[in-house]
Parts: structure tokens; C-alpha cells; sequence
């Protein structure tokens, strides 16, 4: 058994108690060559009494310089690494990792995996949970937690282009729809139109060259309105339609 002893009578906080320090004071190279390149040294945390004797262990490096503590692992067993630290797997027994102050940046080669047993990922800002992933049944389901509060789409200038509101409403911004690439252009008001909307507007003077929405064998199409009166002018089966139409204007 090595045990290191101090003379002190009187420990104060960053005493030295014991330093084991690793040299070459025979290297021929000289200058830093031949100062301390490691070493290990307890220190004390406070002032030792009866009741207490808080030490810290550190762990001394050196590159081009007398080694000087890199790494330190503290009397509650916190262990501080200025350099980072490279391992295999990490084993947390806590419930948090926390960060003082700053960003945190998970940097990694390969892909970022979260894997949540309680199936669920939420998403937090200043310890109030506003968003929440869920899986059901292999189902996803991504909801807002704050009440009233809307989910939106923006670019990266923050246009917005979709927003699913509170009351369930999906909300498209004006010209941002497409359906395979190719842009809806109509409004809201237009399209109810088609869909037997019954709102009557404003008296027109028809011209041959006014478009007529028809259903042509199941596709939707816009004809000019002389289509329509060469149609109800043709054929005798037609003449009742022309007769409707003239009554209807």
C-alpha cells in the first residue's frame, strides 16, 4: 500500500495534499522536454474540520508546456474534462443532461436516432412543453400542447405558407397549393362555386369568347360559350334547351 501524506496542520481550500507528477529530466532535447508532462494531484475543496475533508483529484497534461490540470473529478464525483471526452457508449443513471449556458451541438457521422419507449418525443421552451410526437399503433400524431395555439408553416424568410389552426382548420395560403406540381390558382370563393355554392353575383352580358365550365366525361373543362350555343342550336333534341335558356336569360 503507497499512501501520500501531507505535513500540513492546517488544510485550507486548494491545499495540496499529495501530487504524484511524471518527468524526463534527462532528456537531452532540454526546454520543455524536460518539465513535468503529467501528473496527478489531490486538492482540497475547503478547509478541512471534524466534519470534513472535501478533496478533489487532478489530472495533470502537458503538450509544450509544465503539465497543467485538464481533467478533474470532484469530492461529489462530478468529473469536469476540458477537451471533451471520446467513448464507446454512454450509460446515463440520471434523468437530464444539463448545460450551463450556450448551445448544444450533437455532431455525428451517421444518422441521430431517437428512440422513446414511452412513445413520446416532447418538445420543450423554458420548461413549458409546447409540442408533442406521439405514436399510436405505429400511427404518428404531432400536436401543439398549448391551448389555442396554432402549428405553422413557414420558409426559411418566414413566409407563411400553411397553418393548421386551434379550431382544426388546415389553412393554405393564397397560391401556395399545388396537386403534382401544378399550382391551384383558384379562390376559396370559386371553388365552393363549383361545388353548388349558391351565391349569385352581378348580371353579365354573355360573349362568345366567355368560358363555360363543363364535365366532360368525368374531366373538367373550360369551353367558350359559343360551344354551348352551336349545342343548343343543332339538333331538334336541342331545341327545348335553347327554348330553357332564352326563358332563363
Amino acid at each position: 500500500m503507497l499512501t501520500l501524506q501531507t505535513g500540513e496542520t492546517d488544510i485550507a481550500a486548494d491545499d495540496i495534499i499529495g501530487t504524484i507528477n511524471f518527468q524526463a529530466p534527462d532528456e537531452g532535447t532540454g526546454t520543455d522536454a524536460i518539465l513535468v508532462a503529467a501528473g496527478i494531484q489531490a486538492v482540497s475543496e475547503g478547509d478541512f474540520a471534524a466534519d470534513a475533508n472535501a478533496t478533489r483529484l487532478e489530472f495533470l497534461t502537458a503538450a509544450s508546456e509544465a503539465a497543467a490540470a485538464k481533467m478533474t473529478l470532484s469530492s461529489a464525483g462530478v468529473l469536469d474534462v476540458d477537451g471533451g471526452i471520446t467513448v464507446d457508449n454512454i450509460t446515463i443513471d440520471g434523468t437530464e443532461i444539463d448545460l450551463s449556458s450556450g448551445d448544444l451541438t450533437i455532431d455525428v457521422a451517421g444518422d441521430i436516432i431517437l428512440d422513446a419507449g414511452g412513445n413520446d418525443f416532447k418538445f420543450s421552451a423554458g420548461g413549458t412543453e409546447v409540442l408533442n410526437i406521439t405514436n399510436i399503433s405505429s400511427d404518428v400524431i404531432i400536436k401543439p400542447v398549448v391551448d389555442a395555439k396554432d402549428i405553422i408553416f413557414q420558409q426559411r424568410d418566414g413566409t407563411e405558407v400553411a397553418r393548421v389552426e386551434d379550431n382544426g382548420t388546415f389553412n393554405i395560403v393564397t397560391d401556395k397549393l399545388a396537386i403534382n406540381a401544378t399550382a391551384v390558382t383558384a379562390t376559396a370563393a370559386e371553388l365552393n362555386l363549383l361545388d353548388g355554392g349558391t351565391s349569385v353575383g352581378g348580371s353579365i352580358t354573355l360573349a362568345d369568347s366567355d368560358g363555360v365550365v363543363v364535365n366532360d366525361g368525368g374531366t373538367m373543362k373550360t369551353i367558350p360559350a359559343s360551344d354551348v350555343k352551336t349545342y343548343a342550336a343543332g339538333s331538334a333534341a336541342t331545341k327545348g334547351f335553347a327554348t330553357a335558356m332564352a326563358i332563363a336569360l
